[in-house]
């Protein structure tokens, strides 16, 4: 998936200790031509088999704090994709629901697309999450230099950085 910029959008989902999750999708469009545009989503998942498929497990994903399940950095973005952003925040925990995430036990790869139809509108392909470390996450090269994308190796969302 490429934004409009022609700059791969890429998504990293960190999983962790009592099944939380941060989903943090990066490179979008914003202001300016740029592709420094990021929202991140976080809470925590429930895991149920899935028919016919032995090897995969649907991965349900939970809000556990609403005012903070969805973030994005306001000064990224142009005031209409910030009200888009602000009405999707408000409804969080149906966001959630809104994608379709299967692990396969066997690889851990997990594959995520569009469950909605609102989201089918803007994308139309699944995506294949593959394990990595975090150093060999994908960094951007084709972006204006010195951008390093919104969050740095290793970090999770800055207080000061998100709102909305």
């Amino acid at each position: 998936i490429y934004n409009d910029s022609g700059v791969p959008v890429s998504s990293v989902m960190r999983m962790f200790d009592s099944n939380q999750f941060q989903l943090e999708v990066r490179h979008l469009d914003s202001k300016g031509a740029t592709s420094e545009g990021w929202i991140v989503f976080k809470g925590s998942c429930d895991f149920e088999p899935i028919s016919g498929k032995p090897d995969c497990l649907r991965i349900l994903l939970k809000s556990d704090d609403p005012s903070n399940s969805f973030t994005y950095d306001e000064k990224l973005f142009t005031r209409g994709v910030n009200f888009g952003l602000s009405c999707f925040k408000r409804v969080a925990s149906a966001i959630l629901k809104a994608f379709n995430l299967e692990l396969d036990v066997k690889t851990d790869v997990i594959t995520v697309s569009p469950a909605s139809s609102v989201l089918k509108m803007f994308w139309e392909t699944s995506v294949g999450l593959f394990p990595t470390a975090e150093g060999s996450l994908w960094k951007p090269h084709s972006i204006k230099t010195g951008f390093k994308g919104p969050l740095p190796s290793g970090c999770a969302m800055q207080p000061e950085a998100a709102t909305a």
